[in-house]
């Protein structure tokens, strides 16, 4: 027994069919992006945070209130639960950090008798137009999804995730990797196979700007997404706000290139970078 007092939450076991959304890592952001959209519009509050003692105290504030970086969301009209990374985490960080979390948000999710976890990816398409959104989960699951219309994906998957697959294989808890089509990350691999041709890394960022201007956070493989999340929970999302992040994720991610942009200008010139 241990010596000190211990918390249990009890709240989550009134609720059946509970299921966690956990974003996988992404340079360009996109199963965060989701991930916020469906906590905003499903109106979340947090319930929960990991806290990791390898991280540097770290929090953030929006209009004065304080958000953990590493949080879980949870509505009571809802059995869904989403799990939010830091927006600015790199990938080092996450690859140090993700056993970490997916062991405690695992455990977790075991003891609050949720039954399945959703890690959520992006992926080119394996054709020509890309419309599929794939699965990797456990084999007594297989038919189940397939007979929601997802695809069974076959080849060699090199992620993080393979941990948080390997942690519930442990549990009662059900992994699922969703691996959506996107045309967004066909584009963006494009223009990097490329960027040996171009005469420099500002002619490189700026055609990553054009990239994003013209298919901003691809709205089609964002509902394909959400599609395949509502067919798994049986949760309806509504997508009537999904243009506004949109346009804020073109706005950021233009800001992001045109500061690096601007950096690469002032270590060519010497002259300080002017934002803004």
């Amino acid at each position: 027994m241990s010596e000190n007092p211990l918390i249990h939450e009890t709240i989550l076991r009134f609720y059946e069919n509970k299921v966690l959304l956990y974003p996988l890592y992404s340079p360009i952001a996109l199963p965060s992006l989701l991930a916020g959209y469906i906590i905003e519009t499903l109106e979340m509050s947090p319930i929960a945070y990991i806290d990791i003692e390898e991280i540097s105290p770290l929090v953030y504030a929006a209009e004065g209130k304080l958000i953990h970086p590493y949080t879980i969301y949870f509505s009571p009209k809802h059995p869904l639960l989403v799990f939010k990374l830091p927006p600015d985490i790199d990938y080092e960080k996450h690859l140090k950090l993700f056993p970490k979390i997916a062991k405690e948000i695992v455990t977790w999710c075991n003891e609050q008798e949720i039954g399945k976890i959703i890690a959520l990816d992006f992926m080119p398409p394996r054709n020509e137009k890309a419309e599929k959104v794939y699965f990797i989960t456990e084999e007594h699951l297989v038919d189940d999804l397939k007979k929601l219309g997802l695809q069974p994906y076959t080849g060699v998957y090199l992620s993080t995730a393979g941990y948080l697959l390997n942690q519930c294989a442990k549990t009662r808890v059900d992994g699922i990797i969703l691996r959506v089509e996107s045309d967004l990350i066909k584009a963006i691999l494009e223009t990097l196979r490329k960027e040996e041709i171009f005469r420099d890394k500002l002619t490189f960022y700026q055609k990553m700007i054009d990239v994003f201007s013209k298919y901003g956070a691809d709205l089609s493989a964002l509902k394909r997404a959400l599609n395949a999340i509502e067919k798994i929970t049986k949760i309806k999302i509504p997508l009537e706000k999904l243009e506004e992040r949109n346009e804020e994720y073109i706005e950021l991610m233009q800001q992001l290139l045109e500061a690096i942009s601007k950096e690469i200008m002032y270590k060519k010139s010497k002259r300080p970078p002017i934002y803004g």
